[in-house]
Parts: C-alpha cells; structure tokens; sequence
C-alpha cells in the first residue's frame, strides 16, 4: 500500500527498478553520519574553517565594514 501512495502503480519503466547496491549505501551511509555528527558537534567543523574564513577576510579588506576587533 505505501508503494502505491508514494510511486503509484508499476508500468512497464518501474517494475524494473532495482535496489541501490552495497557500495553506494556505505557512501550514502558516510554522508549522513558526517551530517548527523556536523550537527551535533558543529564546533569542531567551524574550528576548522576559522584560518580560512580570517585570511579570507584579510586578504578582502571587509574587516573595517564588519566592524570586528582583529
């Protein structure tokens, strides 16, 4: 019943279709646990980009408009 709810009824395109395989569930796996982790402990991602996003920043002149203390 929920297959029919969310894709409709089968047709000679769909009844077909196949599962993803293995390798591409480990990536899809990877991704949504890197997001689910970025998530929870977003400090240490934004720790990480702190010396880009600075010499960005620097190297744009931008400081003076943003008003901060560097």
């Amino acid at each position: 019943m929920a297959r029919k709810v969310f894709l409709g009824e089968t047709n000679s395109l769909t009844e077909q279709g196949t599962d993803i395989a293995f390798h591409e569930k480990a990536i899809l796996g990877i991704i949504v646990v890197t997001i689910i982790v970025a998530g929870v402990y977003p400090q240490h991602l934004l720790h990480s980009f702190e010396d880009i996003t600075n010499s960005i920043l620097h190297k744009s002149d931008v400081l003076p408009l943003l008003k901060l203390k560097h």
